[in-house]
């Protein structure tokens, strides 16, 4: 098969786990130094606390909603290879939404396979607008990260559009 990239650095999770550790940091030294702690100052720092622990907690949940899906898409494939297609299909469908693009574009050629195989010329031409639409899609979504208002407007739309389609594909 294809070669694993060495995972990256997530900063999306790094950045907000070393600032709440330099806040715990931050905290601890003052209360040992004998500083006053103001009231305004506490809840300052359980409020951002919070923050800190929420942002980490959400970017765990989705590593881990990416792993599953991941994980599920053998599962569909044996479903498939069973003579279950249909059945595939539905869990292929999705999984799509929770799926990084090396991934989303692997199963979306997997799924334009099975339907060829059930012979649905219709929804194997809704699978290649998908596909084309998709490649379009993650060039919109690098330039709506640093984009203007308008980018990021164009880039909602466009995944709403997609998400519609994707929707739309046959499962029976």
């Amino acid at each position: 098969m294809t070669e694993k990239k060495p995972k990256g650095i997530n900063l999306q999770l790094l950045v907000p786990a070393a600032l709440l550790v330099l806040l715990v940091v931050v905290f601890v030294i003052l209360v040992v130094a004998g500083y006053q702690i103001t009231q305004f100052l506490f809840y300052f720092f359980l409020l951002l606390s919070i923050f800190l622990v929420y942002q980490v907690a959400r970017q765990l949940f989705t590593e881990w909603r990416v792993k599953q899906a991941i994980k599920k898409i053998n599962t569909a494939e044996s479903l498939a290879d069973s003579g279950r297609p249909m059945e595939a299909i539905k869990v292929w469908k999705s999984l799509l939404f929770s799926l990084p693009q090396e991934e989303y574009l692997v199963v979306l050629k997997k799924m334009q396979k099975t339907y060829q195989e059930q012979n649905m010329i219709h929804a194997v031409e809704q699978v290649k607008a998908i596909h084309a639409e998709s490649l379009t899609f993650f060039e919109m979504a690098k330039s709506a990260q640093r984009g203007s208002p308008k980018d990021k407007q164009d880039w909602r739309t466009q995944a709403y559009e997609l998400r519609t389609k994707i929707k739309a594909l046959p499962e029976e």
